[in-house]
């Protein structure tokens, strides 16, 4: 009998635990025609939850955690989006987002000072010495009203084989100093949207 009621008691808290967690689901589309935008990166920040929208825009988030979170949406060719939640526990939010289209910039190679000193940031950041920078030939900034400003469609990412995962740096649009202020999304090496990222549909650059 007691042990019956013990594994009552254990099912019930695993059935609440399920029900008091939160879920995201939305629709992103483009903020001057309307329609639904494909294939934008969804994600949580410093956070491995993400997705992608499908072909109707629509996108879900599962088990986010409660509290404050950032929301960060990523497409080729469209301003990063990022905005804060508060989600409550057993809650759904639907929400409806949109995306801003931006103009190419001209830019430039990082150079070798800019550079070193990004790989000491990233070493510093993550407390690690031994990483790969996936897409270094890639990086590059622009100069805008006496600022070095990162201009690159792709974010930056990097791979820790020691710790098991990959990390992508949003830094499109932000100043090389400010670095840190950079959406981060964490993917395990072995996971199809990193895969993806790595061996994906190509326009002659790494990230598409």
């Amino acid at each position: 009998m007691g042990i019956k009621i013990k594994l009552l008691l254990v099912l019930w808290a695993f059935t609440l635990g399920v029900e008091l967690q939160a879920q995201i689901t939305g629709v992103i589309t483009d903020s001057k025609t309307g329609k639904p935008l494909a294939d934008v990166e969804v994600f949580l920040n410093k956070t491995t939850i993400g997705t992608r929208s499908d072909e109707q825009g629509k996108f879900q988030l599962e088990s986010p955690p409660t509290g404050f979170v950032d929301v960060v949406l990523y497409k080729q060719g469209y301003a990063l989006y990022r905005s804060s939640m508060k989600l409550q526990s057993g809650r759904a939010y639907d929400v409806k987002l949109s995306l801003i289209k931006e103009k190419a910039k001209k830019s430039k190679p990082l150079t070798a000072q800019e550079l070193a000193d990004l790989k000491n940031k990233l070493s510093r950041v993550n407390s690690v010495t031994s990483y790969s920078i996936l897409n270094e030939a890639e990086l590059a900034a622009s100069n805008e009203n006496g600022s070095r400003i990162f201009s690159m469609p792709a974010p930056i990412i990097i791979q820790v084989e020691s710790l098991g995962y990959g990390i992508k740096y949003f830094v499109n649009g932000l100043k090389l100093s400010d670095f840190a202020q950079a959406p981060v999304r964490y993917e395990y090496l072995q996971s199809p949207m990193y895969k993806r990222a790595l061996t994906g549909k190509r326009t002659g650059r790494l990230y598409s």
